[in-house]
Parts: structure tokens; C-alpha cells; sequence
């Protein structure tokens, strides 16, 4: 099973093991709902089985921190690999205030509980020059043979 959730008296444990992708969204989902719902103290996140979280399960851990830490509670990631961990960077992606690997982030890790939800940062792309010749992209253009 690539999902469980076991729940402790303070803190509940989501253990994510093998690819977690599209397929398991949706156990990942009322999973991620279950532990917002009901876990007193927030949730550890054990990633040591886990080859693999496709962009849905991502989307799904970073609502779920954010849901969690707007009532004061927390989420900690345990065992991401540094690949995971490198990837999540090249993405944008931060989980802040949980410890990825400080070699990667650059950062010591933190566990406070009070920690500010993730938040996803857009890569940056360049910006083409300005032309004022070319049409823009998405323009609307005027007949002429009036």
C-alpha cells in the first residue's frame, strides 16, 4: 500500500511508500482531509519508502500544511530523499519550516510548530525583448480592407 495513516494520541504519521501519483490522489486526498479534520497536533510525513510523488501529491502535502498551520498545528517531512528534495527545488516549491536536506536548501531544519504555510514560487522564465513591430500574442486585429 503506497498510503497509511496511523494515528497517534498528539501526532498522526502518514507513511507514503513506492510512486505516489495520480492513481493514489484521491486515497492521498481523504487521507490529507481525515488528518486537518481530526489529528490534535499535527502530522509527520514519512518519506523513507517513497520513490517517487508526482505534482498531485505535492499539490496534496502542501494544502494539507497549509490547512494544518492556519489552526496552529504542523507538518514534518521525514526521510525525503535528496533527489525528491532537489527536484521540489528546481519546481519552486518550498515546504517551509520543514527540514528537506540542509545541504540542498542550504538551511538548517526547523520543527517549530508556528512555522508559515509552504508556498509554491514560479520558476523564472526571461522575458522577450519588446518589439514594437511584432503583433502581440494574444491581440485583436483590425481589418483594413474596409
Amino acid at each position: 500500500m503506497a498510503i497509511e495513516l496511523l494515528k497517534g494520541r498528539k501526532t498522526w504519521f502518514l507513511r507514503l511508500s513506492g510512486t505516489v501519483d495520480v492513481v493514489d490522489a484521491g486515497a492521498l486526498h481523504t487521507a490529507a482531509l481525515d488528518t486537518v479534520a481530526e489529528a490534535p497536533a499535527g502530522v509527520v510525513v514519512k518519506l523513507e519508502h517513497a520513490d517517487r510523488l508526482d505534482t498531485s501529491a505535492t499539490q496534496i502535502l502542501l494544502a494539507m500544511q497549509r490547512a494544518l498551520g492556519a489552526d496552529g498545528r504542523s507538518m514534518r517531512l521525514e526521510g525525503t530523499s535528496g533527489r525528491m528534495a532537489e527536484r521540489w527545488r528546481l519546481a519552486g516549491v518550498s515546504f517551509d519550516g520543514v527540514a528537506l536536506a540542509p545541504a540542498i536548501t542550504g538551511r538548517a531544519p526547523s520543527d517549530s510548530p508556528g512555522a508559515p504555510p509552504a508556498r509554491m514560487v514560479p520558476p523564472r522564465t526571461p522575458r522577450p525583448a519588446s518589439d514594437s513591430r511584432r503583433a502581440p500574442l494574444l491581440g485583436v486585429r483590425r481589418r483594413t480592407d474596409n
